[in-house]
């Protein structure tokens, strides 16, 4: 990875499972289109899911105020090899 930046998209640390980085300047068009889905769960999603759905939903919203991230990381650039 030569990026200076961290980009959206799947990301992996170590053995860990795989994740999906959203960065925060797309964040506010993701969740503008999903906050609009929101109000009532679509038919056939469990509670459980519409559960993750709206964290997911207000963890988006967070980001949008920088509301102290609860995991502050290091810069992309300190963190992978090649970028400068």
């Amino acid at each position: 990875m030569s990026s200076a930046r961290a980009e959206t998209g799947v990301m992996q640390f170590g053995d860990d499972w795989p994740g999906y980085f959203i960065r925060g300047d797309n964040v506010i068009h993701i969740r503008f289109v999903l906050k609009g889905l929101s109000d009532d769960p679509p038919e056939g999603i469990g509670v459980l899911e519409w559960a993750q759905f709206r964290a997911a939903l207000e963890d988006m919203t967070r980001c949008l105020h920088n509301d102290n991230p609860e995991q502050k990381l290091k810069d992309w650039k300190d963190v992978v090899a090649g970028v400068e």
